[in-house]
């Protein structure tokens, strides 16, 4: 792609947030990627949890449940932007003690309703390898079913840029759908 210098980078994201890899020349003339989310800046909240962070199983802490991103100009300036879909506000701690079964029998995943939506991200390609996180005056928040925001703040769905659909069954479509 010509934006991205006739090479691909890679986002990754998942369960701890999201990492971003360089395309770039490899000193044997070849190529390799070289990781950049710090200095990019699109980790997402929290980042990855470090052996440090103790029992991985126990945290309480919600961890980013990013799901996948896409690169876009959604600005038209030229650059490609970074676009990051969140799944659910998870921790490893809830999983674990809620009751998920198949059948009543044995463990199970927890359906999407059985957590909180999480926030999409829309980040601002700066240039020079920078990006800046605009979600919020982009006008990408995550609102419940009668258009409240995460703080209480109501939300007229109607001057939203975009919608965002997830797997599962909500309340509803807070336009009243």
């Amino acid at each position: 792609h010509p934006k991205l210098g006739q090479t691909y980078n890679i986002i990754i994201t998942g369960v701890g947030g999201n990492r971003l890899f360089h395309n770039e020349p490899a000193p044997d003339g070849g190529r390799r990627f070289r990781e950049v989310t710090t200095e990019a800046g699109v980790g997402g909240p929290g980042g990855w949890p470090q052996a440090s962070d103790g029992n991985f199983l126990s945290r309480k802490e919600p961890l980013p449940f990013c799901t996948s991103a896409s690169f876009l100009d959604y600005d038209g300036d030229g650059l490609l932007d970074l676009f990051v879909c969140s799944y659910v506000t998870w921790s490893p701690d809830y999983d674990l003690h809620a009751n998920f079964s198949v059948a009543g029998e044995d463990r199970a995943f927890g359906p999407p309703t059985a957590f909180e939506g999480a926030q999409c991200f829309l980040y601002h390609n700066l240039g020079g390898g920078k990006f800046e996180d605009v979600s919020a005056k982009a006008g990408i928040p995550v609102f419940d079913a009668a258009g409240v925001e995460p703080g209480g703040r109501k939300r007229s769905v109607a001057k939203a840029p975009c919608m965002i659909a997830a797997a599962g069954e909500r309340a509803g479509d807070p336009r009243g759908g």
